[in-house]
């Protein structure tokens, strides 16, 4: 059982990559070098990105 717990907790932390793709609500083109907020449920902080082209 400790075993199964222990390999439960190492995939579990493993790394997550998210892509966002933000629009422009009129015309549905892509927004490009815009600053965004991101915030991750259950983490406290946000974090900025600029949006790439």
């Amino acid at each position: 059982m400790a075993l199964f717990a222990l390999c439960l907790q190492a995939s579990s932390e493993t790394t997550l990559r998210i892509q966002i793709r933000v629009l422009n609500a009129k015309n549905g083109e892509r927004v490009a070098n815009q600053k965004v907020s991101v915030a991750i449920k259950g983490h406290e902080n946000a974090t900025e990105y600029t949006t790439d082209a």
